[in-house]
């Protein structure tokens, strides 16, 4: 079980700790209230992690939705080009994200480079991907093909986030 830890955030930004904003529609925002990120090899908060309210949630999916009708227009190419920018950038950031990833789960530091680019690597696998339209079943007079399209936008939580700590 885990044990409520009350902190300001005021003792926090005095500290020199990290604070991170929420980005909504292309826009870094602050969040509706924040909670701390405690290290967990110290037990002492580092970071200040955003918190979103209900109205700051339907702004995303409202921006997502509105972003979608162009990302999906975007020639598979350049959605390519985009998602192996962000693996370089993210590789370019490696050392940071490790130690960031380690101070906020306690994990060996390897452990964390491991984890990023096992990311990185997805990203550059799915820039390399390509779905083409392909031919299922022929016979006489009829044919099936399949046919892949973008279908909307999906949101996820990932499966590190209890939801004690989303309520």
């Amino acid at each position: 079980m885990t044990e409520a830890v009350a902190i300001e955030p005021d003792s926090l930004a005095a500290a020199g700790s990290q604070a991170f904003n929420l980005l909504i529609d292309g826009e870094l925002v602050d969040a509706a209230s924040t909670f701390p990120v405690i290290n967990p090899a110290t037990a002492e908060p580092f970071a200040l992690c955003p918190k979103a309210d209900e109205s700051m949630l339907d702004r995303a999916v409202l921006a997502a939705r509105r972003a979608f009708a162009s990302w999906s227009a975007r020639p598979v190419e350049e959605r390519a080009a985009l998602l192996l920018r962000l693996a370089d950038a993210m590789e370019s950031r490696l050392e940071d994200f490790a130690a960031l990833l380690t101070r906020e789960q306690g994990k060996p530091l390897a452990q964390a480079r491991m984890e990023l680019l096992g990311s990185i690597g997805t990203l550059r696998a799915f820039s390399a991907m390509r779905i083409e339209t392909r031919l299922l079943r022929e016979r006489e007079g009829s044919h099936v093909v399949e046919h892949r399209r973008p279908l909307g936008v999906v949101a996820a939580i990932t499966h590190g986030i209890s939801r004690s700590s989303c309520s």
